[in-house]
């Protein structure tokens, strides 16, 4: 197998623990909150970004040269080219009911009638027995063009990399994690169109046949599961983007390792083990 480097792309990876497991809920739902299985890119990202707000003191938001008021999670997201996760170890989604205080939200009329003081809203989580894995991979180029990162940085890569160990959470604010290891630098390009991970990955961008073992063996069905998440999140929600993820999500969600080809318009990376593409 052939490999070459490719110089403006930056990859961070980092095994995370979390204390229980961590809460991550579709967009737009109210009475009824479902959980999403893993976290989304733009989570990942964000998790990245507030370590770069607290490594270098500046808040998630803040206002540009312009004076318009910015988030540094929405620049670094635009920043990156890909962002993915999987589980090491197993995980199940639980609907815990919440006591809401819903007197607020009631009409003038009603807020003094007891059957408008709480509401009970269905609120998904995810509790783990293990570890997350986060991958996420960046155009140096355009962070570089971020401000204040431009000028308060003198090693971007460097502090990417120590970004990842402010990790605190992932998702809500209750959903704190510690993180084990952190792994960073130059991803290498794949010449073969094969990868072998078991990250989530866009429908658009690999293959679903053929799939096989890392080692090339072994043809067989695999099985996959489809997650559903949004292309923005920031301010409003995008246009949603399904994605694959190896594993299965039955009652127990869990992640496997295989091999995936790359569509013929998109690249494939590899990074600390796991293999991800980028489409053009």
């Amino acid at each position: 197998m052939r490999i070459m480097k490719y110089p403006h792309y930056f990859s961070i990876s980092a095994l995370i623990k979390p204390a229980w497991g961590y809460s991550i809920r579709e967009p737009n739902t109210t009475a009824l909150q479902p959980a999403l299985p893993l976290p989304p890119p733009t989570t990942i990202v964000g998790a990245v970004s507030y370590g770069l707000a607290k490594l270098f003191d500046i808040g998630e938001t803040y206002r540009g040269k312009q004076g318009k008021l910015k988030s540094l999670a929405e620049e670094m997201y635009n920043a990156s080219v890909y962002a993915g996760a999987s589980l090491a170890g197993a995980a199940v989604i639980h609907n815990d009911i919440n006591r809401y205080l819903m007197r607020p939200f009631a009409r003038n009329a009603n807020r003094s009638k007891p059957e408008y003081q709480f509401a009970a809203i269905s609120a998904g989580k995810v509790y783990i027995n293990g570890s997350i894995k986060l991958l996420a991979t960046f155009d140096l180029d355009k962070i570089n063009q971020i401000w204040p990162i431009s000028e308060l940085s003198s090693n971007i890569e460097k502090d990417l990399e120590r970004a990842a160990h402010y990790i605190t959470r992932i998702g809500s604010k209750e959903s704190i994690v510690s993180v084990t290891s952190v792994k960073a630098g130059k991803p290498t390009m794949v010449n073969d169109k094969k990868i072998c991970t078991s990250l989530y990955q866009s429908e658009n961008a690999v293959s679903l046949e053929d799939v096989t073992e890392c080692d090339g063996s072994n043809k067989k069905t695999y099985t996959f599961f489809v997650l559903k998440f949004w292309k923005t999140g920031f301010r409003e929600i995008g246009e949603p983007e399904l994605f694959v993820a190896p594993g299965r999500n039955e009652e127990i969600i869990t992640s496997k390792k295989v091999g995936l080809k790359v569509n013929p318009n998109c690249l494939g990376y590899e990074f600390n083990g796991d293999g991800f593409a980028i489409c053009q």
